[in-house]
């Protein structure tokens, strides 16, 4: 793997940073922005970092988390991954590990719940139709109906088709949220510390992006309103022993909204609300707090905020709901061509002190009440370039072997600690230099 990040490194035409130090530190970058230049201190309590790992954090992570200063890390809980069979025990180790380590630092901690295991696939989805000839398809005993794979056939031999909409069987998908809302009430006890209680998770949101067909759902926001949100929020409301839970909503890939023509925006936002957060039902249903994402220039995340902002006024009778950016950022190797890692982390740099500018500044009227950066650290792929991924921390992959760290700081990872208070570290420190 990394001989092909290297390879990919060289053809592209950036440079390759070779042996066990990072790569060189440089001034911290200026911004043509005005509001990039704004004078912003901020609370931890709105500030937050994407983590989203399927792994146990490193200590060097955890370090990292610290250091930067943020009150909140959005934690990605997959349902897949922690009951993989219908009659296996659920494996919360992972979680838990993650939870404690995080809590112990004073982290609030955001679980974003997704990800239907395909074992509680609804009837007539792709997962539960078991091909047994070419095309035969069969219904799975799993619940499948013959005539949900019939119709499933038809839709694979059309190649507009996305195979069914892969959504989770409702009693399923209800006992699990309370299964993990009821774990992390605070209260219950720590299977490896017995005596001991597991931390109470801070706030819970309900998947992730499924008007963009994210974490195994592909159905309409219609049909996330009527068998994933709205059966959450019913369970633990009604049912669960942490029935004063956090709730959070909507989770929408918002910047696909986005539209110079503020009618036109103000429409798109509208109709995407009312299906997330109506659906079927008469009212909207009763979260603590709505959420998007978007990775848009900031006025434009700003724009489709305040569109979000109006409908939910008329949505919940007036009332106005915490507006919560889950996630935002910007990929250090896009933006400079041919990509140097200098122009492209300063773009990034940038952007983050555009967005705290103008949400956040002190003239400004914050559109968004909390904002997590996507994310802690990058993720390197095969085409990866010198500053691959939207991370605060590169990661020491991209140089040559052998490294003496894991992680090195980009500037944005500077501006954050800045805007929180904290005196900035220089760019490219280190975190996870082995013991000599």
């Amino acid at each position: 793997m990394r001989l092909s990040i290297l390879l990919a490194v060289m053809l592209l035409g950036a440079p390759v940073y070779a042996g066990s130090d990072p790569p060189p530190a440089g001034a911290l970058p200026s911004c043509p922005q005005p509001s990039s230049s704004i004078a912003v201190t901020t609370s931890p309590e709105v500030a937050g970092l994407n983590i989203g790992t399927n792994n146990a954090l490193s200590s060097p992570e955890l370090e990292a988390l610290s250091d930067v200063g943020v009150g909140w890390a959005r934690l990605t809980v997959r349902w897949s991954e922690v009951q993989k069979t219908s009659a296996g025990a659920l494996d919360w180790t992972i979680t838990d590990e993650n939870v404690k380590a995080l809590k112990a630092r004073g982290i609030s901690v955001l679980a974003t719940v997704n990800s239907t295991p395909k074992w509680a696939f609804a009837a007539g989805t792709l997962a539960n139709c078991k091909r047994v000839g070419r095309p035969a398809l069969k219904p799975d005993a799993l619940g499948g109906t013959e005539q949900g794979c019939i119709d499933l056939q038809v839709c694979l031999a059309n190649p507009s088709c996305s195979g069914g909409p892969q959504i989770p069987q409702t009693r399923f998908w209800k006992t699990f949220v309370r299964e993990l809302v009821d774990r992390y009430n605070g209260f219950t006890e720590d299977p490896l510390n017995p005596g001991q209680t597991l931390p109470r998770i801070d706030a819970f949101e309900i998947w992730n992006e499924p008007d963009a067909g994210r974490e195994k759902f592909n159905g309409s926001l219609r049909q996330y309103h009527d068998l994933v949100l709205a059966p959450a929020v019913e369970k633990v409301r009604l049912e669960s022993a942490n029935q004063g839970a956090i709730l959070v909503g909507g989770a929408l890939a918002a910047g696909d909204y986005y539209s110079p023509d503020p009618a036109t925006l103000s429409a798109s936002v509208s109709a995407a609300l009312q299906d997330a957060l109506v659906g079927s039902a008469a009212q909207a249903v009763n979260v603590d707090a709505v959420s998007m994402h978007s990775y848009r220039f900031p006025q434009n995340t700003l724009a489709v905020g305040l569109a979000f902002r109006q409908t939910m006024l008329s949505l919940y009778g007036g009332i106005s709901k915490p507006l919560w950016l889950t996630e935002y950022g910007k990929d250090s190797s896009t933006g400079c061509s041919p990509v140097d890692a200098t122009c492209a982390e300063a773009d990034q740099y940038c952007m983050y002190r555009d967005f705290q500018g103008r949400n956040f500044g002190p003239q400004a009227v914050p559109v968004f009440d909390k904002a997590f950066w996507y994310a802690l650290s990058d993720f390197m792929t095969p085409q990866a370039t010198v500053s691959q991924g939207f991370g605060v921390l590169g990661e020491c992959t991209v140089c040559a072997s052998p490294c003496n760290y894991e992680f090195f700081t980009k500037p944005v990872f500077s501006a954050m600690q800045q805007v929180l208070g904290k005196t900035p570290s220089p760019a490219r420190t280190v975190f996870g230099v082995p013991a000599q």
